[in-house]
């Protein structure tokens, strides 16, 4: 579970760091990403995997 401004918000233990942190600073794509299917998830954590960079990992998460 990542909190961030007091709430809470269940994610699975194999997200990464970076991409969980970028999903708690953005409440939409947070909510599309926990509305997608298990396989729909997976992608877009391998998808995060090519991420390099903080401003980039912002972008990613921007569209989502």
């Amino acid at each position: 579970m990542l909190c961030g401004r007091g709430d809470c918000m269940k994610l699975n233990e194999n997200l990464p760091m970076g991409l969980g942190f970028a999903l708690m600073q953005n409440e939409k794509a947070r909510a599309r990403f926990d509305g997608m299917s298990s396989a729909q998830q997976k992608d877009i954590v391998t998808r995060s995997g090519a991420v390099s960079s903080k401003r980039e990992m912002k972008s990613f998460v921007d569209s989502i």
